[in-house]
């Protein structure tokens, strides 16, 4: 018995290491992060006004990566924090660390292809976002 009880507290402390292990580098790797700039320059918005650029960024000027995340209310900007402030960026001018799906600016999937007919029985099986 005292060796079974033994051998489940090793098992617990080595899954607990890899669980704190795996913990740190999986978070830090998980960040989205701008790492460069698409063009020559990059227009800065206010993420309360989309509509009037606040500040252009260069190529030159850019100093990256910049910590980003995606924009709730509208997905085709992305959230970015540029020498302490937030700003808005259109998504599709940057890159980012990770791939950032494409969405419309409802925030739904564009259908892809042409429609192909299915059978009666799995009709809705699928649909959506691939």
């Amino acid at each position: 018995m005292a060796e079974y009880t033994a051998l489940i507290r090793r098992m617990v402390v080595i899954w607990a290491m890899v669980a704190i292990a795996g913990t740190g580098s999986s978070a830090s790797a998980e960040e989205l992060q701008v790492t460069k700039i698409r063009g020559e320059s990059v227009d800065l918005f206010r993420c309360d006004d989309l509509s009037r650029s606040v500040r252009p960024v260069s190529q030159r000027e850019f100093r990256g990566p910049w910590p980003a995340m995606k924009e709730p209310d509208n997905p085709m900007f992305l959230r970015v924090v540029v020498d302490g402030d937030r700003y808005c960026v259109k998504a599709h001018l940057v890159e980012a660390n990770t791939t950032i799906p494409a969405t419309s600016a409802a925030g739904e999937c564009q259908p892809k292809g042409g429609k192909q007919p299915k059978p009666g029985f799995s009709r809705g099986v699928g649909e959506g976002c691939r």
